[in-house]
């Protein structure tokens, strides 16, 4: 294998967070570019990782799986779909498999996809830890989109069962394979998207928490992002939320349309950005001096805080 090539390949291999779009954005630039001046493998790695972190990268900044999803769509054709054993039996193919988990049609294809690595390692085994690292990422994968599915999806309630039945199932499985010391992002990630599932206040508190004494901007962003998208759906909440929460949401809702992270909106509006993480999570009350200070540096209305919850669902399902 050519070195340049090689590169490449072992920076996606160690590519470990699809959070992180300055990372994947910097990659899809440098596959682009090998391209330009170098022919690609038979099976289409370099075509298919440029699909890959286009669609990844578009789910990240719109959390639209329809449009991610049809970024993709030429790679899982090449692949096809998982269907073709020998394709996926290098580790390379199969992770580019496992990484479209998140965006897939439907559950019920990355459901598929996950049962195609699965059978794909009891042919072709390539020994405990390296399976462990695979499974590991797949199960984390496929509770986020069955997240989506329960939370942005019509479901009738056959298929709602079904989607709750194999997220108790695959978040079981991926905190199992989380108990090492480093690998505390991704149980952070798992009981917050847990808490979300459920609606279960503590459990997500448990996530957040675990993640902010991470000290990690990207992985606190991810979080933040998780529950801007999903924290004030009605199919996910088991009680309506309070002033505090509702205050949150909508000022989370705000930062995220902006397109700015927490430190940055701390900044811009004279706060830490401590401060800011506990007024978006429902744990403080803004005071009325607080509140003045934010709408000015932001340049809006308090009115904006008085509209109904609702707006913010209507945007996350459009």
């Amino acid at each position: 294998m050519e070195p340049k090539f090689l590169a490449l390949v072992n920076e996606f291999l160690s590519l470990s967070h699809t959070y992180d779009t300055e990372a994947m954005r910097a990659l899809q630039e440098k596959f682009e570019k090998y391209l330009k001046d170098n022919k690609d493998t038979e099976d289409k790695q370099i075509e298919n990782t440029i699909y890959l972190l286009k669609g990844l990268i578009n789910f990240e900044e719109t959390n639209n799986i329809k449009s991610s999803y049809e970024l993709i769509l030429p790679m899982l054709n090449n692949l096809e779909f998982g269907t073709n054993m020998e394709l996926i039996r290098g580790n390379y193919n199969r992770k580019l498999l496992i990484w479209s988990i998140p965006i897939c049609e439907s559950y019920e294809q990355a459901l598929q996809f996950l049962n195609a690595i699965e059978d794909n390692f009891l042919l072709y085994p390539k020994g405990k830890e390296v399976e462990e690292k695979f499974k590991r990422r797949m199960y984390i994968r496929i509770t986020n989109r069955l997240l989506h599915a329960k939370g942005l999806e019509k479901l009738s309630e056959e298929e709602l069962n079904e989607v709750e039945r194999l997220f108790a199932e695959y978040v079981k499985k991926a905190k199992m394979l989380c108990v090492d010391r480093d690998k505390l992002k991704a149980l952070a990630i798992l009981l917050a998207r847990e808490g979300l599932f459920y609606g279960e206040k503590d459990t997500l508190d448990s996530g957040t928490y675990l993640a902010r004494s991470r000290r990690e901007s990207k992985l606190q962003d991810y979080l933040d992002k998780d529950l801007g998208n999903f924290r004030a759906l009605p199919t996910l909440l088991k009680e309506p939320l309070n002033e505090k929460e509702k205050f949150g949401v909508l000022l989370r809702e705000l930062r995220l349309a902006r397109k700015t992270n927490l430190e940055d909106f701390a900044k811009m509006s004279g706060f830490s950005a401590g401060t800011i993480r506990k007024l978006e999570h429902g744990e403080d009350k803004v005071r009325p001096d607080t509140l003045k200070k934010i709408c000015e540096a932001l340049g809006i209305t308090e009115d904006y805080f008085k509209q109904d919850i609702s707006i913010v669902y209507k945007k996350a399902t459009e």
